[in-house]
């Protein structure tokens, strides 16, 4: 051997060691796509808070995003990106704004195109809610300003349009001194505001929106007992806010270990809904689980509400119809009565898309199964009159998925946004839509895709050696038959039709023992958590059929260029190529789990 291929031998080594302890996988930033009209979901970055990331979309269809991250510094600070019309990236970077450990984050234009942030951060007097608009590059336009006075504790906010254009915000200030929720309209300019108006006197939790009429609908929380809260519903012609006792329209019972998310207030042309889930974080006789519930009634008659809980099926393969509706989706997975009763066991955390028009979809966490795991998904579920319709998959990430938002913009796209439980303090943001143009580039097959499926075949060759051992399982009762077939026969030539019939039957044993003694193996084919499931018994009898055909065309191969082709050295040649190409499928589903 050569001086340089005695050198090439450990650097081919350290570098199958690389691969091997790797798994031979390039980090992609995209999940696979599960839905005819969402895109693949985008990861953008980090957060270090489980919130909902603050989003809006401008005329130009640019996505404006703002989180809670650590900065370079290694502090707490408002992460800001925009995305254009294809899904790209175009500015990247922290707000310019002084805050101390910034929370739940807010959006919203207004009709002269200014972008106001909302959030709450830490104070020296307790937590506040400030203000500040953003410009079209990111950078600080106009404050940021205190809108609560320093004797207030702010918990919960709701930021909204009102019936002029403006932007306006609602809050809930849970000191002692004159707890409630207050209004107040925002500035343009860097100005000083108007003093807010306390308008719910003990309400918490507020939740707002603005139909086509301007008349804006609130919803909000007066706490009974410690386990007991009530709803209230007041509707304001033409957002003209005054303080209101408001219509209760239920009593919510949040026992102790339950998490209540929301709640949230939604509308359609004829029906206002209120949206709210229980989580269960286990313990106890029931164990953890999370229960979704919304409420509804015509628009005007909030004495007619009627109370439903919201059932979504675990499958990851729903089977879609066509659907027409005023949003940019063109198929919804309608719901049968048996899917409802065996809905699954987490539902929760409902994002509303805000505005009115003849629908309204709304974004949830169902847990969905595929056949190796079950964890939370985002999942668009779409109400029309008070009624559930149907829903659709969003994205399937590879980790547990929380805290959803959803927008829509001028074109009616829908756009939307989650994390992802990535570690201790470390939560993935991810972004998909509708809208046709960035779809089409979020779809788009790119490096990281191929050079994944390149490493998958490696990875299938070189983690398949380990399984070798297991293919005895389904090798050993054919190859019993062969030898009992010799000895009975004493024919191993294959240009008789005894030898023929032997192999023949050999392939039988060989392909039913493999089918009957491991059904479980062969569950790990590729895709099947991407094909309906009426079509997933065909995918995993298929693969093992279109493996066996490849081998017979190996043994015929064999037997054409072979000066003497026999029994044994063509049943090993239907076996070995078996054996590699079933290795080579399945391996790389059965070490990824």
């Amino acid at each position: 051997m050569s001086t340089h291929k005695r050198a090439m031998v450990p650097v081919l080594i350290s570098l199958l060691a690389v691969i091997i302890l790797s798994g031979c996988s390039v980090n992609t930033d995209r999940s696979p796509r599960v839905s005819p009209d969402w895109s693949r979901g985008l990861r953008l970055g980090y957060g270090y808070l489980n919130q909902p990331v603050a989003m809006a979309v401008d005329e130009t269809q640019t996505v404006h995003l703002v989180w809670c991250a650590w900065g370079e510094d290694g502090t707490s600070r408002l992460h800001y990106v925009a995305l254009d019309r294809q899904a790209r990236v175009s500015t990247e970077q922290d707000l310019d704004i002084p805050v101390s450990h910034p929370r739940r984050p807010q959006l919203l234009f207004d009709d002269a195109g200014e972008l106001h942030l909302v959030w709450i951060a830490r104070s020296e007097e307790g937590d506040s809610i400030f203000h500040a608009v953003i410009g079209p590059d990111g950078e600080v336009a106009a404050g940021p300003q205190r809108l609560a006075p320093s004797d207030q504790e702010v918990d919960r906010f709701q930021l909204y349009g009102d019936a002029t254009g403006h932007a306006s915000v609602v809050w809930a200030n849970i000191s002692e001194v004159k707890p409630g929720i207050y209004q107040l309209s925002l500035d343009e300019s860097d100005g000083p505001l108007e003093q807010a108006t306390l308008i719910i006197p003990d309400g918490h939790t507020p939740s707002a929106q603005v139909d086509s009429t301007g008349t804006l609908h609130l919803i909000w929380l007066k706490e009974v007992t410690f386990d007991q809260e009530d709803l209230y519903y007041a509707a304001f012609p033409h957002s003209q806010v005054t303080p209101t006792p408001g219509v209760k329209l239920a009593r919510l019972v949040v026992g102790q270990s339950v998490i209540l998310a929301g709640p949230k207030l939604g509308l359609d042309d004829t029906t206002v809904y209120v949206f709210w889930s229980l989580e269960r974080r286990g313990g106890g006789l029931q164990g953890a689980g999370a229960e979704a519930w919304y409420l509804s009634f015509p628009l005007g008659r909030p004495a007619e509400s009627k109370r439903q809980q919201i059932k979504l099926p675990t499958t990851s393969q729903p089977s879609y119809a066509a659907h027409q509706g005023p949003y940019n989706y063109t198929s919804l997975h309608y719901l049968d009565p048996q899917e409802t009763i065996y809905g699954s066991d987490f539902v929760y955390m409902p994002a509303v898309v805000p505005g009115q028009r003849e629908e309204l979809p709304v974004m949830l966490m169902v847990k969905i199964s595929t056949r190796t795991k079950a964890r939370p998904q985002p999942v668009m579920a779409v109400f029309a009159d008070g009624v559930l319709t149907g829903y659709q998959l969003v994205a399937l990430t590879d980790s547990a998925s929380t805290q959803p938002n959803v927008v829509a913009d001028n074109d009616a796209n829908l756009h939307a946004t989650w994390t992802d439980l990535g570690g201790a303090w470390e939560f993935q943001v991810y972004y998909a839509t509708t809208a046709p143009t960035a779809a089409a580039w979020l779809n788009r097959t790119s490096t990281a895709d191929v050079l994944n499926r390149a490493f998958d075949l490696i990875w299938g060759v070189l983690s398949g050696i380990s399984l070798i051992p297991v293919t005895g399982v389904w090798i050993m009762p054919a190859l019993i038959w062969t030898v009992i077939y010799y000895v009975l026969t004493g024919e191993d030539d294959l240009s008789f039709w005894k030898a023929k019939i032997g192999l023949g039957t050999a392939v039988l044993v060989y392909l039913a023992a493999k089918l009957i003694l491991l059904p479980s193996f062969l569950l790990y084919v590729p895709g099947l958590d991407q094909v309906p499931e009426q079509f997933a018994s065909l995918l995993v009898l298929g693969v093992p059929l279109l493996i066996m055909g490849i081998a017979l065309g190996a043994v015929y191969v064999y037997q054409r260029r072979a000066e003497h082709a026999t029994l044994f050295p063509a049943f090993f040649v239907l076996v070995l190529t078996d054996v590699v190409l079933t290795l080579i499928v399945y391996s790389p589903s059965i070490f990824r789990q």
